[in-house]
């Protein structure tokens, strides 16, 4: 905190000086975060950013231009340090095992740390000015704003993570999701997620370029498992991927990999760019697999046809159930308008092989995370369903309320195991037998 810059210390009590203090740097942070630009942080070193030093050294110079020379360069490393970093979030942003972090308003702060949410007391914003600079500085270095004009902003944060912020009654409202910290399938294998047969299922469902679907509640690891089985280690890396999101998750670690990320139209109403139009450009790409992050819409007809014109479609879907997840399929492939209950259900019978089921269930102590079920799907007496592969087969719950059990493979349909063979896998000897 800043005490007294340009005045005797016996000239001032110190009540005095917090209140002139606070003024002379709260006046300093809005008239810079009113002129930054994206070019004043052109670099991740806070101790090498000429542009935004001098754009903060003509500020001061401006504002208290007879404020003696030492108390200048103080003024100005405190507003740096106001400017770089995660302010009073930073201690969050660095602690290892935190997924969330929530700030509603200047002072209420939470956390969610394995699972857990918990209340975050040791640092506030100061006031609701504090947090809109806050999210308008981030934004800024995203090439966005969050001044007086925006009322919401999405962005993707430098170190992977993704902030949502939002202008309401109870103040600004901050929600981060931190990246991923599951770096292999060996996390989720330690955890009692999913079995070594599952895995070396779903490497063979990579391998033979089968389309699939992984559907489940928020939180339930769905872009996490996508991103797992996106790998070097999974997937051949001669094969060309696309990856259309809504707002950038996911990150192939292969060496062909073409991004689209949805552009909103302006406030006129054009520049937008949606989904689906990026669907349709990747039909006609030289690719192998097509990556929807998440089928919200009328770009999962589209989805369906790519899936049925040989790409192999990998995306996801909010549902609770199997059933539900092809309900819901089926409901968005109708939203485009353009065919039948039946032609949709065919799309999916014919494009859609693999339906994967995850669970988030809370309790007393956190979270626990299921890999329900692994199906097949299938279109049988004019319906759709899913022919469980693995399921979680359910022994009494824990003290939590957390049902308890394992994933038990249960076997493959004739039609399945041909096809895995047709592509020269042999699927018996990766899961130990066909039972």
């Amino acid at each position: 905190m800043l005490r007294g810059f340009g005045q005797p210390r016996t000239e001032d009590s110190p009540d005095r000086s917090v209140a002139k203090s606070r003024i002379e740097l709260g006046s300093v942070l809005t008239r810079v975060y009113s002129e930054l630009r994206p070019h004043h942080f052109n670099s991740e070193d806070p101790e090498s950013m000429p542009a935004l030093q001098q754009l903060i050294l003509q500020v001061v110079k401006d504002v208290y231009p007879h404020l003696p020379r030492e108390d200048k360069e103080r003024l100005m490393k405190l507003v740096i340090s106001e400017m770089t970093g995660f302010g009073p979030l930073d201690p969050l942003m660095r602690m290892e095992g935190v997924t969330d972090i929530q700030a509603i308003g200047p002072q209420t702060i939470h956390y969610t740390l394995e699972g857990k949410r918990q209340a975050f007391v040791d640092a506030q914003f100061r006031d609701e000015e504090h947090c809109r600079q806050f999210v308008h500085r981030l934004a800024i270095q995203c090439g966005r704003t969050f001044d007086e004009s925006v009322r919401e902003v999405d962005l993707d944060l430098a170190d992977g993570s993704r902030l949502h912020a939002i202008k309401t009654t109870s103040g600004t409202v901050m929600t981060i999701r931190r990246p991923s910290r599951f770096l292999d399938l060996s996390f989720l294998l330690n955890k009692r997620v999913i079995t070594h047969k599952a895995i070396a299922f779903l490497k063979a469902v990579q391998q033979r370029k089968l389309s699939w679907i992984i559907a489940g509640n928020t939180g339930s690891l769905k872009t996490t498992l996508i991103q797992l089985l996106l790998s070097q280690e999974v997937v051949s890396p001669n094969r060309v991927v696309a990856v259309i999101e809504e707002k950038k998750e996911l990150r192939p670690d292969l060496p062909y990999v073409i991004s689209m990320e949805e552009v909103l139209p302006k406030s006129d109403g054009q520049g937008g760019y949606q989904l689906r139009q990026y669907v349709r450009a990747a039909m006609r790409m030289y690719l192998d697999v097509l990556v929807i992050g998440e089928l919200r819409g009328p770009e999962a007809l589209d989805a369906l046809r790519a899936a049925n014109s040989g790409h192999q479609v990998i995306s996801s879907i909010h549902a609770g159930t199997p059933e539900q997840a092809l309900a819901a399929l089926k409901t968005l492939g109708l939203t485009a308008g353009q065919v039948s209950e039946t032609v949709i259900d065919e799309l999916i019978a014919g494009g859609i092989r693999i339906l994967v089921q995850n669970e988030r269930i809370e309790s007393s102590s956190g979270y626990r995370l299921l890999l329900k079920s692994i199906s097949e799907v299938v279109y049988q007496d004019g319906m759709l369903a899913a022919r469980p592969i693995f399921e979680f087969q359910e022994e009494g719950s824990g003290m939590d309320g957390v049902p308890a059990g394992k994933l038990q493979f249960l076997g493959l349909s004739e039609g399945l195991e041909k096809d895995f063979h047709s592509w020269g896998i042999p699927i018996e000897a990766l899961l130990g037998g066909n039972k």
